[in-house]
């Protein structure tokens, strides 16, 4: 055997020590541990990659009931991120992973997040859609107690999530004042 598959055999034999899974005595229990390693291994990729309690952000400032959108069902760095008829459809679906909101139509790789354009901290700053990297742009706090309509709220500029100027209108960050454009529930 030669010095790279001892060193595969050694990880191997370290991730079944791990993982619980006795150690093989011959080659045929060998080749069902790496059968069954890899089994497990691929469904902790799959099952890392699927999305986790998708959610719509829906307005609660009346009639038609509007959900947070990506504009056109594209999922290109600063697409502008608008109120719009909610549905079943990907681009209006989130997932709210660490203090950000990411979009699962957003792209093939679910990598795209709400965010203030630029990083914007200006009263009016713009919300588009664009690559998640942790900015303080990207991070939100749902200020919505006991599932209640709430703010949700940027702590890097201390402003909030708005909904001023109705259908397809981009959605921008203004002073927290509890208005109807401010009040969202997370379905």
């Amino acid at each position: 055997m030669n010095t790279t598959s001892n060193k595969s055999q050694n990880r191997l034999s370290a991730f079944a020590s791990e993982q619980g899974i006795p150690t093989a005595i011959n080659s045929h229990h060998r080749l069902v541990r790496l059968a069954v390693l890899a089994a497990l291994t691929l469904g902790m990729l799959v099952t890392s990659r699927l999305p986790a309690h998708a959610m719509v952000i829906q307005s609660e400032s009346g009639l038609p009931i509007l959900c947070v959108n990506v504009f056109g069902d594209v999922s290109t760095n600063e697409t502008k991120v608008v109120p719009y008829y909610c549905s079943a459809d990907f681009n209006n679906q989130w997932n709210w992973i660490d203090g950000q909101f990411i979009g699962l139509g957003s792209s093939a790789s679910g990598n795209k997040c709400l965010d203030v354009a630029g990083d914007s901290t200006d009263v009016g700053a713009k919300i588009d859609l664009f690559t998640c990297n942790n900015s303080g742009g990207q991070q939100w706090e749902i200020r919505n107690p006991k599932n209640l309509p709430g703010e949700i709220y940027n702590p890097a500029s201390g402003l909030c999530l708005d909904r001023r100027g109705g259908l397809n209108v981009q959605l921008t960050l203004q002073v927290c004042d509890g208005s109807a454009n401010q009040n969202w529930t997370i379905n």
